[in-house]
């Protein structure tokens, strides 16, 4: 989330990079567990930020530029000086512009992103905040198709303070993803575009009330319009049944959150969160029975309204000043399903559909412990979990997402689980500060008609992970930091053989996710110079200049698995991976 607004897909290019730009960030909060009753709508984890406000005193620029991406942004007084402030921010990648050697993978991309934000302050009861985003994402494959998708966000709130104990934010938010996909064959002239959409428009109210210098109460309520398109041939041909349905659905949640700090060592939070969610689809519609389906002509049929409350509990506590203690229980619903392709964690076959007629809302409970122990000049912390889904969704063998007017018979629906282990040690001596993390984690799916209804582990299931820091200040201008991470490698159904179809050859897969692909691992080297005056530094300027050397053991990790056809016209497996030893240079400035 990205000041209150959803953003569908995080990553450009395929998961390369974030599309958050660190330059406007001003706040992030990362709940792997113990979510607040406030945030909801999904199982796992949920990463919400927010954007600085600006300057409203002084006008300034920053920005810089590496061989892959360049960046500027400003900020500066709006209106009054001291009263309002606007920043915004510019980033796109220059992949394309140097050497193929140096290309991170094998296709060729590009990407931009814009952030603006601008906020006034009309007394010292009333603010009011406005923030957008835009990015683009255009991926040419070798095929010489193209694949284009962005994200869209928007909110407009205000803060106001209605006295010493009540405190309320009211927010209009806007969030619109679209996936374009160039479909047409090679043997054609006509261009096809396989779009896929989804559209969110929210009012959302929250309230903070102070009860005494220990208690906090939050309240609020939300209500979102979602539109979807779950994936649309464009030019349409009317002879056809090219157009799957379009669909639209009501979310609506209220919440409560009771925080009290019992004494100097024990707090508790207390919550609860309450949905309604109603799917009122449109056009084209159909009922599901067993493989076969039955078309709906009356609206009234294709509705669909489901409910749920999620109860929340965090129970902390501190024994002296070095070991903190924290359990707790969640149950989340997630009422807006992700059909996508096995392949990448941000595909170019996805599509987002509302739960209804034909797929019931996914859930999960979850418990969760967390052990803090503070070190001289460091910590260490263990976490663990265990968590139960119920209504996992999961796409069939040869699902077909493109060109299906009866999308959801591509999916079933079962049950999960999942549990892991978390330590992490971070420490500073002298001048050399660094952080381990280490997790061990499992999780498993079962689900009638995938696998012959046997457990398998799920798509995201990596039982081994690392990962180490290390930092060293050279002086007062020179940072010397050297970065590790090795994992196990995700699950990968693989073809056991191929028939041929109507002259096509077509995959047999063996058990789902019965093999992995090969250990990730990459070692990263960076040098940073200050290169300002102290005096300059005083003043709020900045000059740096960045070395760095990526994946310095030319590690080939892949990216994902696929079919062609080799030189004797046999089929092949092809890998596409990321580039392997890349030096970067950068540049970083303010003033």
């Amino acid at each position: 989330m990205l000041d209150e607004a959803v953003v569908y897909n995080p990553s450009h290019l395929f998961g390369l990079t974030s599309v958050f730009n660190s330059d406007i960030l001003k706040n992030t909060q990362f709940y792997k567990d113990a979510i607040p009753a406030n945030l909801g709508g999904r199982l796992s984890s949920i990463m919400d930020m927010s954007t600085r406000d600006g300057d409203a005193n002084a006008f300034h620029v920053f920005g810089g530029s590496s061989l892959l991406i360049a960046r500027v942004g400003a900020e500066g007084p709006f209106i009054k000086k001291g009263k309002g402030a606007y920043i915004a921010t510019a980033r796109g990648s220059i992949l394309n512009a140097f050497n193929t050697d140096y290309r991170l993978f094998n296709v060729k991309g590009k990407y931009s992103d814009y952030n603006v934000k601008f906020n006034y302050t009309f007394d010292e009861k009333n603010r009011v905040y406005l923030s957008g985003y835009y990015g683009q994402d255009k991926v040419i494959s070798p095929n010489k198709n193209t694949n284009r998708w962005g994200n869209w966000t928007s909110t407009l709130r205000w803060n106001h303070v209605h006295s010493d104990r009540l405190f309320m934010n009211l927010s209009a938010i806007f969030s619109d993803y679209h996936n374009k996909l160039d479909v047409s064959k090679p043997e054609s002239s006509d261009n096809q575009i396989w779009l896929t959409r989804i559209r969110d428009f929210s009012l959302k109210s929250d309230f903070t009330y102070f009860m005494g210098l220990d208690r906090t109460l939050d309240f609020g309520l939300q209500g979102t319009l979602h539109r979807f398109n779950p994936g649309e041939i464009s030019p349409v041909n009317s002879n056809t049944e090219d157009n799957i349905f379009r669909a639209q659905a009501y979310d609506y949640t209220g919440y409560v959150s009771f925080n009290w700090k019992i004494d100097s060592a024990f707090r508790i939070v207390a919550g609860m969160r309450a949905n309604a969610f109603f799917n009122a689809s449109f056009g084209r519609y159909y009922l599901l029975d067993g493989s076969s389906y039955r078309p709906l002509s009356n609206d009234a049929d294709k509705k669909k309204s489901y409910y749920g409350l999620e109860p929340r509990l965090s129970l902390q506590y501190k024994m002296g000043n070095d070991y903190a203690f924290r359990l707790a229980y969640n149950r989340s619903y997630q009422y807006l399903q992700l059909l996508q392709n096995d392949e990448l964690a941000f595909s170019s076959l996805e599509a987002w559909v509302p739960a209804g007629l034909n797929i019931k809302p996914q859930y999960v409970d979850a418990i969760s412990f967390r052990i803090n122990r503070l070190l001289y000049r460091g910590n260490i912390g263990l976490e663990g979990y265990w968590k139960r889904m119920g209504n996992q969704v999961e796409l069939i063998d040869h699902a077909q997402l493109i060109l299906n007017p009866f999308i959801e018979t591509q999916l079933r629906q079962g049950k999960g689980r999942a549990y892991g282990l978390e330590l992490s040690v971070n420490q500073r001596i002298g001048e050399f500060s660094g952080s381990i993390f280490y997790s061990w984690s499992r999780s498993f799916r079962k689900i009638n008609g995938i696998n012959k209804g046997k457990e398998y582990a799920a798509n995201f299931d990596i039982p081994h992970v690392l990962k180490s820091n290390l930092s060293y200040d050279l002086g007062r201008s020179v940072h010397l930091s050297a970065f590790y991470t090795i994992h196990t490698g995700r699950p990968l159904t693989y073809p056991i053989g191929f028939m041929e179809y109507e002259g096509i050859y077509v995959p047999v897969y063996s058990s789902r996710n019965s093999h992995r692909m090969p250990t990730f691992s990459r070692f990263d080297l960076n040098c940073s110079v200050d290169l300002e005056t102290i005096r300059q530094r005083e003043r709020g300027r900045r000059h740096t200049l960045n070395f760095g050397l990526y994946n310095i053991f030319d590690q080939r990790n892949p990216l994902y698995y696929s079919f062609s056809e080799d030189s004797n016209g046999n089929l092949a497996i092809q890998k596409t991976s990321f580039s392997g030893r890349v030096p970067s240079i950068s540049y970083t400035m303010r003033f």
